[in-house]
């Protein structure tokens, strides 16, 4: 398909997924929130009951969902990709709706946030049961970190300094209120929530990009300096293969390497290169870019979800392999081809007709269920991206 014909037909997508989210709201289901009920808990212990729950959520997601009370809610790591996707869609355009529609995300944050830690902070709506119990509203480093990517965006895009102070207020979250693992080479690993003590290299880079970003705009280089620890700590923990496990050590106990998350792992790696000018940091993101485009894709260009399997496909790393590869191409020009091939095999096999992306897909079938936190709002910024790109390209 020609440059100009795959523009216009993910432009067509995008506007047809947007559609969905302006009639459907910011409310919705989410692959966890059936699991942080009791009662999902407890049938789970019986006998018995682990398969019917995973029979339940495959083949009858929403029926589910209301038979053990659980209601959309809505999430604020989906207001804050949204809102993402919003300015980008407002850099692209210049239609002020977007604009406005980015404000109205960003207030709802600032409305929401979490007061009870030292800086502006966001969780999940929902219990979490990961080796610990993370109760509803414990605000999450991710959460916080894509919140903190959108008030950057903002501050960059709408001029509004009020924007930057939020930023700077989370990096007052992430240092204070996190637990930092700090090593004896001077290396250092923030947790996913004040919860916990994980080592987790893509919790980890996602705080390191907000702090050296924000720090960079506000003066504070402590807060550098703590983000290159962070970055030397994961990076220590490359494989030879340059890949990055989910786990970092020593939670390292079963080893697994799957789409998104390294995808979160380079796009991050990627922003601390261009914020910070980290020359010493570009050889590994070589080789786990590299890893990323030679194990995780198949020849058609369906994002595997680990170097293994092919299905399921979730729509989750369908959106990462669009937003990692559109923001890593022009480091990498060699990925144009992989690019549109992923493109292509996303919009023709999890896209809806009413405009929303389905939640997985296997070989004979696909589960429909619109989670709007997990799969819209990461679909809708990915696809912005992506046109934007486009678009500018084309423009040059």
């Amino acid at each position: 398909m020609h440059d100009a014909n795959i523009y216009t037909d993910t432009l067509s997508r995008l506007l047809g997924l947007e559609k969905w989210i302006e009639q459907n709201g910011m409310a919705g289901y989410d692959p966890y929130d059936l699991r942080g009920t009791t009662l999902y808990r407890k049938v789970r212990a019986i006998r018995g009951g682990k398969d019917l729950l995973s029979l339940g959520e495959r083949l009858a997601p929403v029926l589910i969902r209301r038979l053990f009370s659980v209601k959309p809610e809505v999430n604020p790591k989906a207001v804050g990709l949204l809102a993402l996707g919003h300015l980008t869609r407002f850099s692209a355009t210049g239609d002020a709706k977007y604009r406005e529609r980015a404000i109205a995300c960003l207030n709802w944050l600032e409305t929401n946030s979490n007061k009870q830690y030292s800086g502006m902070c966001w969780g999940y709506p929902f219990d979490w049961h990961t080796r610990i119990t993370i109760p509803r509203g414990t605000p999450s480093a991710v959460v916080s970190s894509i919140a903190g990517w959108a008030f950057l965006k903002a501050y960059r895009v709408l001029k509004e300094p009020r924007y930057l102070d939020v930023a700077a207020s989370i990096s007052r979250f992430f240092v204070n209120d996190l637990n930092i693992d700090r090593s004896k080479n001077g290396s250092i690993c923030f947790s996913y929530t004040p919860l916990d003590n994980f080592h987790v290299h893509n919790v980890n880079l996602f705080v390191a990009a907000h702090l050296m970003e924000t720090g960079n705009l506000t003066g504070d280089f402590s807060h550098r300096s703590l983000a290159e620890a962070a970055v030397a700590y994961t990076l220590s923990e490359q494989t030879p293969q340059g890949a990055w496990y989910y786990w970092g050590n020593p939670d390292n106990h079963d080893p697994h390497v799957d789409h998104y998350h390294t995808g979160f792992v380079l796009r991050c790696l990627d922003r601390v290169c261009r914020v910070g000018g980290g020359m010493q940091w570009l050889e590994s993101l070589q080789r786990g870019f590299t890893y990323y485009i030679s194990r995780l894709f198949d020849a058609s260009g369906l994002p595997k979800p680990d170097p293994d399997n092919a299905y399921p496909v979730d729509v989750h790393g369908c959106a990462e392999a669009v937003l990692c590869l559109t923001q890593l191409q022009p480091r990498f020009p060699f990925s144009a081809s992989l690019l549109n091939k992923t493109l292509q095999w996303t919009l023709n096999s999890m896209q809806d007709k009413d405009g929303h992306f389905h939640y997985r897909k296997y070989p004979r079938y696909s589960i429909r269920i619109p989670f709007l936190r997990w799969g819209q709002s990461w679909m809708y910024w990915a696809l912005a991206e992506h046109t934007a790109n486009m678009r500018f390209t084309e423009r040059k």
